[in-house]
């Protein structure tokens, strides 16, 4: 194919898309220079808010991956229609560079796949925290969610007359296979917890380490001495406690009847600062 000839095939296959994507980001600006969003930020997070951002980001990464693997196969067809290789060696190096691109492509996609498949059950899981442990409203709770803090973010944070608690969700998967029993349900012994499959730890060390800087962020905040209980919630899960430890774990279903009932221990006024600082610190501006 000659020079000129490869020129017009590419501007007739490009030139459209180009010119297309070109008008649709004029008119989006245009239509952004005219108007604005009447809210400028979100008086509190919603739960899950940093997860849903992780999700906005990979979904953005899997189109990447994506037009990589539609879009360079197509290139490097429309460059050997250019210039081919002769004979069995040509076709042999495109198909391994066309080889190559597939399985990047592919490893690319699976990755960040399996990524927002962990994600999804996150914030699905936080989502659903979130709503029991807005009930607690009724019982003089405020309720925060995704509280913000340097690097990290504490799922979400109670503060009422009856204490403050520091909340880590954590969304396990459950297996598909029954026949063992007790697939649902998970048991605490006080510092690990006890699943079908095996014991572990995760997230209850999370959940210390986030009390604790709640617990340290709120004296530098509001000079007072508060002492703030870690919880550790697993949604969709049984929890059977067969001991007591440094952290709580429950079902997101039992928060009001635990947390709700307690003794009150803390004055209204106290109770009054701490709020009005996580106040400030969740808000979301909408950068409208």
């Amino acid at each position: 194919m000659k020079v000129d000839q490869f020129v017009l095939l590419a501007v007739v296959i490009c030139g459209p898309t180009a010119a297309g994507f070109t008008l649709l980001l004029w008119m989006l600006d245009r239509r952004a220079a005219r108007t604005r969003w009447p809210i400028l930020e979100l008086q509190r997070r919603p739960p899950g808010e940093s997860t849903r951002l992780k999700i906005d980001a990979l979904t953005d990464k899997l189109m990447f991956w994506v037009f990589v693997g539609v879009g360079w196969p197509a290139i490097i067809l429309l460059s050997a229609s250019y210039r081919p290789l002769p004979g069995a060696a040509g076709m042999a190096i495109w198909v391994t560079m066309g080889c190559l691109v597939t399985v990047v492509a592919v490893r690319g996609i699976w990755r960040v796949l399996s990524e927002l498949r962990d994600y999804r059950l996150g914030f699905e899981g936080e989502r659903d925290a979130g709503g029991h442990l807005d009930e607690l409203m009724r019982d003089g709770f405020e309720v925060f969610h995704d509280v913000p803090f340097d690097n990290f973010n504490i799922d979400h944070v109670l503060v009422g007359p009856r204490g403050v608690y520091s909340v880590e969700t954590k969304t396990r998967r459950k297996s598909r296979n029954t026949s063992a029993g007790f697939e649902w349900r998970v048991f605490f012994t006080g510092d690990a917890l006890e699943f079908s499959w095996g014991k572990d730890r995760f997230g209850l060390e999370q959940a210390a380490r986030n009390a604790q800087t709640l617990q340290q962020w709120i004296y530098q905040s509001t000079r007072e001495k508060v002492p703030v209980q870690p919880v550790l919630m697993l949604p969709g899960w049984m929890v059977e406690r067969r001991a007591r430890g440094s952290v709580t774990v429950i079902n997101p279903k039992e928060a009001r009847g635990l947390f709700g009932k307690a003794a009150p221990s803390i004055s209204l006024e106290t109770v009054g600062r701490i709020a009005f600082q996580l106040r400030q610190k969740s808000r979301v501006d909408l950068g409208q």
